[in-house]
């Protein structure tokens, strides 16, 4: 009798957060048009330079926000064809849940990128080789990442179905080994991306040494170290709180 309560109430939770879900996804189309508009509104006031920078953000966060609300309906629908069980359900929101913050992430770099590009076509224009040579190396450690996080979706996706397979066959043994295996490749990946921002500071640091030995554009160097710290503690940030995130997801289990 306990058990069939308990089941009920997790049921009755998990219909309450996809009902809020269906919620939030109504909202956020809603959202997305009234931020389009006003994007959009912004445009017809700019100048023609900026009008095109702010096109190409606009046309990012579009496809982004498109594909998270399509991913969020096709999880609900497979939720009602399925009427899964309850872990399968949790297992299911876990998976979207990392791959929405993956996919936040890509696009914060997508958006980083394009603004380095903007700025190497104004250094471009006057003539600072030197900064420029400094974006270059900053877009190829967004690449890295960007690889990183890929690998990390893909990986994901894999240890999630292998756990559903698990799941299937309910071998409880097997599955609390899985959730092992995907906790310490995560804690490898986080591991790898700290070590990948130490490696972006190191450089950064080495290029100023170098600049202040052999040029004077000193203020701009420093105005751009600057802002890369900035950038580095931001993301440090994002990675500290996607790690809780994942603690607490496993508690729950």
């Amino acid at each position: 009798m306990m058990v069939i309560m308990m089941t009920l109430t997790l049921m009755r939770r998990i219909m309450m957060m996809i009902m809020t879900m269906m919620r939030m996804v109504m909202m956020m189309k809603v959202m997305i048009v009234m931020m389009i508009m006003m994007i959009m509104m912004k445009l017809m006031m700019m100048r023609r330079r900026r009008r095109m920078v702010m096109k190409m953000m606009l046309m990012t966060m579009i496809m982004i926000m498109l594909m998270m609300i399509r991913m969020i309906l096709m999880l609900l629908l497979l939720m009602r064809m399925m009427r899964m069980r309850t872990i399968m359900m949790m297992t299911m929101m876990m998976m979207m849940m990392m791959m929405m913050m993956m996919m936040m992430m890509m696009m914060m770099m997508m958006m980083m990128m394009m603004m380095m590009m903007m700025m190497m076509m104004m250094m471009m224009m006057n003539g600072m080789m030197i900064m420029m040579m400094m974006m270059m190396m900053m877009m190829m450690m967004m690449m890295m990442m960007m690889m990183m996080m890929m690998m990390m979706m893909m990986m994901m996706m894999m240890m999630m179905m292998m756990m559903m397979m698990m799941m299937m066959m309910m071998m409880m043994m097997m599955m609390v080994m899985m959730m092992m295996m995907m906790m310490m490749m995560m804690m490898m990946m986080m591991m790898m991306m700290m070590m990948m921002m130490m490696m972006m500071m190191m450089m950064m640091m080495m290029m100023m040494i170098t600049l202040i030995f052999f040029n004077s554009e000193l203020n701009e160097m420093l105005l751009l170290f600057h802002i890369i710290k900035k950038i580095c503690i931001w993301f440090r940030s994002i990675i500290e709180t996607y790690i809780e995130f994942v603690c607490i997801v496993f508690r729950g289990f």
